[in-house]
């Protein structure tokens, strides 16, 4: 009686080993496939988790790892076809231009230096394009360290709109500025100015003739400021707000690229407020203007 209870026994144990050697090796085996498709630039990953020791685990995490590869994969070929897209328009008015200029097509003086202007002005696009893109760039990257030191916010912000204040004349734009000068920001006084220029240049590029801009620095609490920078612009629909800041991202592209905008600036914006511990957010309606809304961490009396 004993030995076919032992067979029966043993062949028990031969099943169920199969079955706990196959459970490990399927995900291990399919990981390995999964790793050779990747080096192949194929990043999608199904491995069956089966469990939920370190096997199982392993494998959810190699899952997890594929779909962070794919994403980054798919972000960068985005941003690499965005950039050509961008590039794509200045360099071919550039070589339009430039050869009908080579084949005599202008008739006259005029004529010709109305050609060299406009390739003039894609020159002047393409440089603020490859600026503003090597500039967010390295602040992703954090290449270029913050050089911190209290920074009276309020000094910044007026040295900005006295430089603006001559735009805005010509496009009989009103600057209207309520300014807390006891802020002080624990901050990068080059990038905090960077902030204001590119939010202040937003908000009269898309103002109107006649219109306001208002910016505002207040103190909310011991412990944080808010800069508010509004315009009487024509505004956008509150569905796109979420899209603000996004790289390159252009509610009206035709018009934004007419006015020399990068697509970059409010992304460039969104990145510095970050690395200072702030929180960056915009409220509009289309036909109503748009307000910009920055909260910084503040340096206390204490301090």
């Amino acid at each position: 009686a004993f030995w076919p209870l032992a067979a029966i026994f043993a062949a028990a144990l031969l099943v169920v080993g199969r079955r706990m050697v196959r459970q490990m090796t399927e995900p291990l085996q399919a990981m390995e496939q999964a790793a050779e498709r990747m080096a192949e630039g194929r990043y999608e990953a199904d491995i069956p988790v089966r469990s939920d020791d370190e096997i199982g685990r392993l494998a959810e995490a190699f899952n997890q790892m594929a779909d962070a590869i794919a994403k980054e994969d798919e972000r960068k070929r985005e941003f690499l076809a965005n950039v050509s897209h961008e590039l794509r328009t200045p360099l071919s008015y550039m070589k339009g231009y430039s050869e009908a200029l080579l084949a005599g097509l202008a008739k006259t003086k005029e004529e010709e230096k109305a050609y060299l202007r406009l390739i003039h002005r894609e020159t002047e696009r393409m440089e603020r394009l490859v600026r503003d893109l090597l500039d967010l760039a390295r602040l992703e990257g954090q290449s270029v360290p913050l050089e911190r030191a209290p920074v009276a916010f309020a000094q910044v912000i007026e040295d900005v709109i006295a430089t603006y204040e001559p735009i805005a004349a010509q496009k009989r734009i009103e600057l209207a500025c309520e300014l807390d000068y006891d802020i002080i920001v624990n901050g990068d006084a080059d990038r905090l100015e960077q902030v204001v220029r590119n939010l202040l240049d937003n908000a009269i590029r898309y103002t109107p003739e006649g219109g306001v801009v208002t910016v505002r620095l207040s103190r909310l609490s011991e412990a944080e400021g808010e800069l508010v920078v509004q315009d009487t612009g024509k505004g956008i629909p509150k569905d796109q707000l979420p899209f603000l800041g996004q790289r390159f991202f252009r509610v009206d592209r035709a018009r934004t690229r007419k006015e020399g905008g990068t697509g970059l600036g409010l992304a460039i914006v969104k990145q510095i407020v970050s690395l200072h511990d702030g929180v960056i957010w915009f409220d509009s309606d289309l036909g109503r203007g748009m307000t910009v809304f920055v909260r910084l961490p503040l340096v206390r009396e204490e301090e």
